[in-house]
């Protein structure tokens, strides 16, 4: 009797994924191997800053919806603040990886950049400020 072919193993949709929680193949040795294997991967010598950040697409998403000037302020510093949001979800996420395999000083510079995100993000509401009740 044949054994029922298994299905093929599919590539991890991002980095941490391929890090496994635990085992030899955890932990910071682990991640930092593979996130080197990823890099050679996806960083051929030939892109460009623009493309490596998809500034094209990034800076075509700012599409307010009046033509009051401040308007354009007021999507990017939105956007940008979700931006920050999405970084401190994979920071913590890291963060919760490490603690349970015990790796804690790399955790803890995973927090202590959460908490500095946190510090711009509150010291970006100073640049909403100087937009005036009637300019929304």
């Amino acid at each position: 009797e044949s054994e029922p072919e298994s299905e093929p193993e599919s590539e991890p949709e991002t980095v941490l994924e391929a890090v496994p929680e635990s085992g030899p193949e955890s932990g910071p040795e682990a991640l930092a191997k593979t996130l080197a294997a990823s890099a050679s991967r996806a960083a051929p010598d030939s892109i460009t800053y623009g493309a490596y950040l998809a500034l094209d697409d990034l800076l075509a998403c700012q599409r307010p919806l009046s033509a009051r000037h401040d308007e354009m302020l007021f999507v990017i510093m939105h956007q940008t603040k979700e931006l920050w949001l999405k970084q401190i979800i994979h920071e913590v996420l890291l963060a919760q990886r490490l603690i349970r395999v015990g790796d804690l000083k790399p955790a803890y510079k995973c927090l202590a950049r959460v908490s500095r995100i946190q510090a711009v993000m509150t010291l970006s509401w100073d640049v909403l400020a100087t937009m005036t009740p009637a300019d929304t």
